[in-house]
Formats: structure tokens, C-alpha cells, sequence
């Protein structure tokens, strides 16, 4: 998923992470690097992008 976040000063920033659901049904963003923490999602976050396949 991309997906487009404001930082703390109002800049934008843009992600690429996977989708990933928690056991009580939240929904969390993980980066494929480990170094990244895994980031609840919000209602702020605009999606842009979503691979559905790889061919």
C-alpha cells in the first residue's frame, strides 16, 4: 500500500508498506525494512496506491 502521512511540522511524506491486521481487528502499516516499527493506521492516512497482483 502508498500511502501519503503529514510528519509532525505538516510536510508530507509518502510510504510503501504492507497491510497487516491485529489480533483485536486493527489494521497496522510494516515496513519491509525491520529497522522501521510497525505503524497503527489513522484516519489521516490517504491511500494512492494499492498492488493487487504481481504478473
Amino acid at each position: 500500500m502508498a500511502v501519503e502521512i503529514q510528519d509532525e511540522s505538516g510536510d508530507n511524506q509518502y510510504l510503501l508498506r504492507l497491510v497487516q491486521k491485529g489480533s483485536q481487528g486493527r489494521y497496522w502499516l510494516k515496513a519491509s525494512n525491520p529497522d522501521y516499527a510497525l505503524m497503527p493506521t489513522n484516519q489521516s492516512m490517504k491511500t494512492f496506491a494499492r498492488l493487487k497482483r504481481v504478473m
